[in-house]
């Protein structure tokens, strides 16, 4: 079998890459070659892993795992078929060397259907509680979505040939459902798949490939012999493991097509769904948009012009960011964390590193920025020290999952986590055992949300924008609306309310109608969404909405 490793996967793909621009391969066909590479390499890694698990169990090596109570000291020691993760991920590459030799969209449909049918079982169980505690509006509800799922799932089932429908039945028999959702089958993929298809492949690549890691050290009174092939096996399966990260990178960057477009009245982007605005700006039922929203749009452009034109020191900040993401950190550089948050010494470097890479783009981000991009920071800060702060006092059940998720913990204080977490409304982190981090949903259809590989530069870029928008609309909110703090002050004072609206240029119903609507506003927005007279500018959007 040829060699899989993780560098030589990237080795063969990147040569194979240089080879078409070499011979000016027609795009399509260097593609479709891309492609076959990637599905011969992850073929070897479904074959590969099987043989190195049976290795493992050869092996006679046993793992332990020793936890603290209150009370004392648990020294616990497992053979290798009582690991957790590991007995899933053995069947589940076994099984989908099985469905491999399925035609392409075979494979995928077994999963689907799987997938579709696990979801129908969940809501079952949920209708079943709901019938124990009598919720009669609860049953209704469960009872409609059964409905709605029934019939894609039968759909689906009828399109399964014989050979798929049998492969499908033999997983549900040999795995749970809890099992087969942990760890996701590598199928085939194509070409001619669309990005949403893609992006799903490389997430399952990466689940996948996380489910391989060494969870438990090897118990120290196993024999050396029996420890150095343990320990090459693990190293083996490790190495499998990255090399499907590497392939999930590969079909990122062949998902995304650059025809990324933005929303006509703000900075985010338009989904696949979208043809001109954004989900926070398409029209939905009729409703129209509030009108607020086209007077931002009105004076976003002003202000990302003027930000642009910070010259030297935006320039500087781009090129200081794209070179701080890939360097190393300094001592002066550590120390200039943030004093009141524990870090671990593990992960002091990569924290420091990632806060220094922010921190270089504070040309492109603040003042507006700043304090929200040090709050996402620290929350992520917190969910990677998680693990190194709840091992030495967790639950027996609790400690491998902490383990994993120890495992893992760099890869929260990274570039692209950051701004997924930006971005998204969520991000489900790495390992066998996921955290789901809620994220702050500022773009929920950015590239970089949908799993795209975006360069640091176009990522410092993106926030300039959002930065300008946030302008754009704190100048609509101090310049073209009435103040209701302002309106309340003069009332309070003795003013009547026809000398206020004689003072504030408008009339006394308007500031009658912004009293009574600053008593029901919500704290963070104390401004009357109308405009003071005499404010409408000529640069006024187009009457056509949304």
């Amino acid at each position: 079998m040829p060699e899989s490793s993780a560098v030589a996967v990237q080795g063969r793909l990147v040569e194979l890459v240089r080879a078409g621009i070499r011979r000016r391969t027609p795009a399509r066909a260097l593609r479709e070659a891309i492609f076959k590479a990637i599905n011969a390499a992850s073929a070897e890694v479904v074959q590969a892993v099987p043989l190195t698990i049976a290795v493992l169990q050869r092996a006679s090596v046993r793992y332990v795992m020793e936890f603290e109570t209150r009370e004392e000291t648990i020294h616990e020691i497992y053979d290798f078929d009582q690991l957790p993760f590991i007995s899933a991920a053995w069947e589940s590459f076994r099984w989908t060397g099985h469905v491999r030799q399925l035609p392409q969209r075979q494979q995928a449909l077994v999963f689907q259907v799987l997938d579709a049918e696990i979801d129908l079982s969940n809501v079952g169980v949920h209708m079943q509680f709901a019938q124990e505690e009598g919720d009669t509006k609860e049953q209704e509800a469960l009872n409609a979505e059964v409905a709605a799922l029934t019939l894609p799932v039968t759909k689906l089932r009828s399109l399964l040939s014989p050979d798929a429908l049998r492969a499908k039945d033999e997983i549900q028999s040999s795995m749970s459902a809890a099992e087969i959702q942990r760890c996701p089958a590598i199928i085939e993929t194509t070409a001619t798949q669309p990005a949403a298809e893609l992006l799903s492949a490389a997430s399952a690549m990466d689940r996948a490939g996380d489910s391989l890691a060494q969870v438990l050290p090897i118990d120290k009174d196993t024999p050396k012999y029996q420890r150095r092939k343990a320990t090459a096996a693990w190293a083996r399966l490790s190495n499998l493991g990255n090399t499907l990260h590497v392939l999930a990178v590969w079909l990122r960057v062949l998902a995304n097509d650059g025809s990324s477009r933005r929303c006509m009245l703000c900075y985010r982007h338009i989904g696949y769904r979208g043809k001109n605005f954004c989900s926070q700006h398409q029209r939905q039922g009729g409703k129209r948009q509030p009108a607020r929203e086209f007077h931002i749009a009105r004076r976003y452009p002003e202000e990302l012009e003027s930000l642009s034109k910070q010259g030297q020191d935006l320039k500087a900040a781009l090129a200081q960011v794209s070179a701080r993401v890939l360097s190393s950190i300094t001592a002066d550089e550590q120390s200039q964390l943030p004093q009141d948050l524990f870090i671990p010494e593990a992960l002091v470097r990569p924290a420091a590193l990632l806060f220094s890479a922010l921190r270089s783009a504070a040309p492109a981000t603040d003042p507006e920025l700043k304090d929200h991009i040090e709050d996402t920071w620290r929350q992520l800060v917190r969910i990677a020290s998680e693990p190194y702060l709840s091992l030495g006092s967790c639950s027996r059940d609790d400690y491998v999952v902490m383990r994993v998720r120890q495992e893992q913990a760099l890869r929260w204080l990274n570039w692209s986590t950051f701004f997924r977490a930006w971005w998204a409304e969520g991000y489900q982190g790495p390992g066998p055992e996921p955290f789901v981090l809620t994220g702050r949903a500022f773009d929920t259809d950015h590239p970089c949300a949908q799993g795209f590989p975006v360069p640091p530069s176009e990522l410092v870029m993106d926030l300039l924008r959002q930065r300008a928008w946030w302008r754009a609309s704190w100048r609509v909110d101090t310049e073209d609306y009435l103040s209701v703090t302002k309106i309340g002050k003069l009332i309070a004072a003795g003013r009547s309310l026809r000398s206020v609206a004689a003072e504030l240029g408008v009339s006394h119903e308007t500031v009658r109608q912004t009293m009574l609507h600053g008593s029901i506003t919500v704290p963070t927005a104390d401004r009357r969404l109308r405009l003071r007279k005499g404010t409408r500018s000529d640069s006024a959007p187009s009457r056509k909405r949304p």
